[in-house]
């Protein structure tokens, strides 16, 4: 069994790899240090943790990865039929990379450790797409937060009748005006990944049993063909 107990900010955890479980306990309410000697004497994780832990079974988990750049680590996992994936924050590379040691031990020796060094359209595809899809999506909802603000009453039917209302009152709150600035304030956030990304590739380190394949060309290839085709339709949108 081994135990982290890291502290980023407020943010507190205490990570726990024991024989069969990954766990994390994020509840800041708990005596962190009294539950490690506790997990030191014996006592079972699940016994000791709180209930909101995450309890993640190392049987589950098929992959997990992190970036060279930050202290995140993510998670994948199988729950019955579905996947999903967990990212915790820690407060140093140092420690983020202690525990996915420990991690990659507690998975066992099918599982082997992987270098993907993005390239530079690699790098920078994430960023572009998100300001693409933001403008379209911008053009989209200024429009209809316009219509909204130009009727008299907005009749809404059909299925999901609440969240249908919700979106109404938030577009007719924020108006196209809203709409747009935080679109841009969207866009800023992107274009500030894309520089970043763009002066340091990500390189990413990728732990798991199965055969890794890392990004192609021609995979990278097709990706931009499809960016170029929804920048074309957002541009026709946008000017018409």
């Amino acid at each position: 069994m081994q135990a982290w107990v890291d502290e980023r900010g407020a943010d507190r955890k205490l990570t726990v790899i024991s024989g069969e479980h990954f766990l994390v306990d994020d509840n800041d309410k708990q005596d962190f240090a009294a539950m490690v000697e506790m997990l030191e004497d014996g006592a079972e994780p699940s016994s000791v943790l709180s209930e909101k832990a995450d309890c993640i079974p190392l049987a589950a988990i098929h992959r997990v990865e992190h970036e060279a750049g930050d202290t995140a680590l993510t998670v994948h996992y199988r729950e019955g039929k579905d996947r999903k994936s967990e990212i915790y924050f820690y407060s140093t590379r140092e420690v983020r990379d202690e525990i996915a040691g420990g991690l990659h031990e507690a998975l066992g020796d099918a599982f082997q450790s992987h270098t993907d060094v993005y390239n530079l359209p690699r790098a920078i595809y994430a960023p572009l797409l998100t300001i693409v899809l933001t403008v379209l999506a911008s053009w989209i909802l200024s429009g209809a937060a316009r219509t909204i603000q130009a009727a008299e009453e907005v009749e809404i039917s059909g299925k999901n009748g609440l969240l249908k209302r919700l979106v109404v009152w938030a577009l007719d709150l924020l108006g196209p005006t809203g709409v747009m600035i935080l679109a841009w304030l969207v866009v800023i956030l992107a274009l500030r990944s894309f520089y970043r990304r763009a002066l340091q590739p990500p390189v990413m380190t990728i732990i798991q049993a199965e055969p890794f394949k890392g990004g192609t060309v021609a995979g990278t290839a097709v990706k931009y063909a499809l960016l170029a085709g929804l920048v074309f339709i957002t541009a026709r949108a946008v000017i018409s």
